[in-house]
């Protein structure tokens, strides 16, 4: 309830008066869970300006998820593309080790035939990895120094929850090193390691994706409840009449305090005057 000045007699009274007011209107507590209705001006404060606070937090949190829903995007299509180039370089491995197979070490024709193939598909490989574009970014390349997404996934936090989505070299398929001419060894190890670096960005992509989704449900839900947080209070336009007649009341409070305290003063004088 709006505090009421205990006397005209002195302007401390009415700092006094003005203050104690001012911390009601800031710190009035918030019972929406009971779904409280206002009952005097200054719970109403308090609910209008917690039903304020919730929809700024909704807002921020809706804004979040939109970010989201962009990254799961880049994820999806990273995963895919990672798919294609692990069934790929699982292809070549399977062509590499019937090029050296001893039943084909003597048959030049079919030594040709399989080295074309493995070069045509090598070629399809590095282009996929380089056609992996969002946004101008390449998505299945190097990005330790630079993520490819970094964002606050809780606006309405202090700023440590943040989601970053990177890629570390040892996770970038390469085939700039394989080469058949090297011998059996080292072209099928090579190519074992690369599809090794595969196998680990689609399980990286994967957990990247799950956590994706968990937290468009988490941003989701929290949003709606402090949308029906909001409007569980009394509605936000009757909130602005009650605002409005508070500060009526402490302007009036004030006046009138002020009045009498310069009535208080002019009698003061006479009584000098007439002594």
């Amino acid at each position: 309830m709006i505090n009421t000045v205990s006397g005209g007699n002195s302007f401390a009274n009415i700092s006094a008066f003005v203050t104690s007011n001012g911390r009601i209107l800031q710190k009035s507590l918030v019972n929406f869970a009971a779904g409280q209705r206002i009952m005097n001006p200054s719970n109403g404060l308090g609910d209008y300006f917690a039903g304020k606070s919730f929809n700024f937090q909704a807002r921020g949190l809706e804004h979040a998820r939109r970010e989201l829903f962009q990254a799961k995007s880049i994820l999806d299509l990273a995963q895919e593309s990672i798919a294609m180039i692990f069934g790929d370089l699982n292809d070549i491995l399977d062509l590499t080790q019937e090029y050296f197979s001893s039943n084909n070490s003597n048959n030049a024709d079919i030594k040709k035939h399989l080295r074309n193939k493995i070069s045509e598909i090598q070629s399809l490989v590095i282009q996929t990895r380089d056609n992996t574009v969002f946004g101008g970014r390449k998505l299945l390349e190097d990005s330790s120094a630079n993520p490819l997404i970094d964002m606050n996934i809780n606006p309405n936090g202090n700023g440590s929850d943040r989601f970053v989505i990177s890629f570390g070299a040892d996770m970038v398929v390469d085939m700039s090193n394989f080469n058949l001419d090297k011998g059996e060894d080292f072209a099928i190890g090579e190519i074992r390691e690369q599809i090794n670096r595969a196998s680990k960005f689609m399980g990286t992509l994967a957990g990247f994706q799950r956590g994706v989704e968990a937290q468009i449900s988490i941003n989701e839900i929290t949003s709606s409840n402090l949308t029906d947080a909001a409007g569980n209070v009394l509605g936000l336009d009757d909130m602005d009449e009650i605002f409005a007649l508070t500060k009526r009341q402490i302007q009036q409070q004030a006046a009138v305090s002020m009045l009498s305290q310069g009535n208080m003063m002019r009698g003061s004088v006479l009584n000098l005057v007439k002594n």
